[in-house]
């Protein structure tokens, strides 16, 4: 074996730490870079987890089950949908999660129901169940026999106050900006309001108006009314969220 010079050896050593050095650089360049790709696949899980909804909206009857039908034969499960689509949109548009429980003209469907009627309620008791935090607001149209009687009225689950301030910021809206002449009460749902009667989210039910008057069925048939509509109750459902309105007495 051949002996190196002091010269030699000294360049060795030389070469031999830059290469360390080098080694070392390229270490903490990779780890930086893997770093980085773990934290974007981090985000990019808890990005890709939904969020639970703010409000949920529920356009009443649907499918084989058309409600109550204006004189013209305007079917309520169409109008609620509109309805509900509009105060939806305008709940979006200033940040709100929406969930429905319908988009489309459908029943929905709950396991061991006797009935398709009691499957479709049973399903909206069930997104509001899994649900809990979030506010429920329904969407229906009024009839009597009696064609005279007309204007908007909100029901609330009993014994929740929630549902109680946020019935009354509803109607008052309404009556402020909609229906001047409205003298309609809030009034507490009772037993025969299937799904307020078997939830316990702050929730209310929205008779948006008769459809057995023809002049309110005619409006309640506009789009533009319906949006209007859409509006108002949008900004009682946001002045609800910011209040933090309580679930139950």
């Amino acid at each position: 074996m051949m002996e190196m010079s002091g010269k030699e050896t000294f360049s060795f050593l030389m070469r031999f730490l830059l290469l360390i050095a080098a080694l070392a650089a390229l270490i903490l360049v990779l780890h930086g870079a893997f770093a980085r790709l773990d934290s974007r696949s981090a985000a990019g899980q808890v990005s890709a987890i939904p969020l639970p909804p703010q409000v949920i909206i529920d356009p009443g009857h649907g499918g084989a089950d058309p409600g109550a039908l204006s004189p013209s034969g305007t079917a309520e499960k169409d109008l609620n949908l509109r309805v509900a689509k509009a105060l939806g949109a305008f709940l979006e548009e200033a940040g709100v999660r929406v969930l429905y429980t319908r988009t489309d003209d459908v029943m929905l469907t709950y396991p061991d129901s006797s009935t398709k009627k009691q499957g479709d309620l049973m399903g909206r008791v069930g997104i509001a169940q899994a649900n809990p935090d979030a506010l429920f607001v329904s969407i229906h149209m009024n009839t009597l026999p009696q064609e005279q009687y007309s204007g908007l009225q909100v029901f609330y689950a009993r014994d929740n106050t929630g549902g109680r301030v946020l019935a009354q910021t509803l109607q008052n809206l309404v009556r402020e900006h909609l229906q001047p002449d409205n003298r309609r009460e809030v009034k507490a749902a009772g037993s025969s309001i299937f799904v307020l009667d078997r939830i316990e989210n702050t929730a209310v039910l929205v008779e948006c108006g008769f459809l057995s008057n023809r002049d309110e069925a005619a409006l309640l048939s506009d789009e533009t009314y319906q949006n209007k509509l859409g509006y108002v109750l949008s900004r009682g459902v946001l002045e609800a969220l910011a209040g933090g309105t309580e679930q139950k007495n």
